[in-house]
């Protein structure tokens, strides 16, 4: 291979790989985090509890929603670090304070939001869920930020080994564990919320809340995740390209 295609797959092609890849997995876990009207939209889940059935209790009110009679807000975003609370379409009047062990216990929500006088069976099984989610959301996140640290961590070392003029070998290498933390970040966290999804769709439907994966940021998290598995071939076909020409100089020196 020529020195210009050396040049693109050890240097070009990664570099905007990484940069793409630093990109989209930022739009989903800085979401949450700080207010925007673009990343407040890159939520993970979303339950509509608009329709909220409780078993008894508090009457409804005239003008207001079966949610809010029983102290509940009618939305609920869930992102990496927090969640946020509206009753109208995104327009948030309330949001937990972002914490890196938070994970989203709808069962203590509920406890903390429901008035005294109402009364709301708890769906079976929810309490080995909420275990579980509980250690997944804080695997899911230390992984999505080790992945974001190793993506800018290998933008470095592209840019030293191309000034240095060295192989590719390490920055294959580095790309390749960036690559599998950031697949495993990101299957721990669509995993717990299609578990969720499928809990309140089966196990509390009498509940008539309805629920639904955050497409956009799912969608950035594994568009991530894609861009830094082209920097890893790139740098493999790179470190091939590199160690074939060594090859046949060899052979014209002998």
């Amino acid at each position: 291979m020529g020195v210009w295609a050396i040049r693109f797959f050890r240097t070009a092609l990664p570099l905007l790989a990484i940069s793409v890849a630093l990109v989209s997995i930022s739009f989903t876990i800085f979401a949450g985090v700080r207010r925007n009207p673009y990343l407040d939209h890159n939520y993970v889940f979303k339950i509509d509890a608009t329709d909220f059935a409780q078993h008894e209790g508090v009457p409804h009110n005239e003008g207001s929603t079966p949610a809010n009679s029983v102290g509940l807000t009618n939305y609920y975003y869930v992102y990496l670090w927090n969640h946020c609370e509206s009753n109208s379409d995104m327009k948030f009047v309330y949001c937990s304070k972002p914490r890196f062990d938070y994970y989203f216990n709808s069962v203590r929500l509920l406890k903390a939001r429901l008035k005294r006088n109402a009364r709301v069976m708890i769906p079976s099984g929810s309490s080995s869920y909420h275990k579980r989610l509980q250690i997944t959301s804080y695997s899911a996140l230390a992984l999505l930020v080790l992945g974001m640290i190793l993506s800018f961590s290998t933008f470095v070392f592209v840019v030293i080994v191309t000034l240095a003029g060295s192989t590719a070998v390490f920055t294959s290498v580095l790309s390749g564990v960036t690559t599998l933390v950031q697949i495993l970040g990101s299957g721990l966290v669509t995993g717990q919320y299609l578990e969720l999804n499928s809990l309140i769709r089966d196990k509390a439907s009498y509940l008539k809340v309805k629920s639904e994966e955050g497409l956009k940021g799912f969608f950035f998290l594994w568009l991530s995740c894609v861009f830094s598995l082209v920097s890893f071939i790139s740098l493999l076909l790179a470190t091939r390209f590199i160690r074939k020409k060594k090859e046949t100089t060899a052979k014209l020196y002998h």
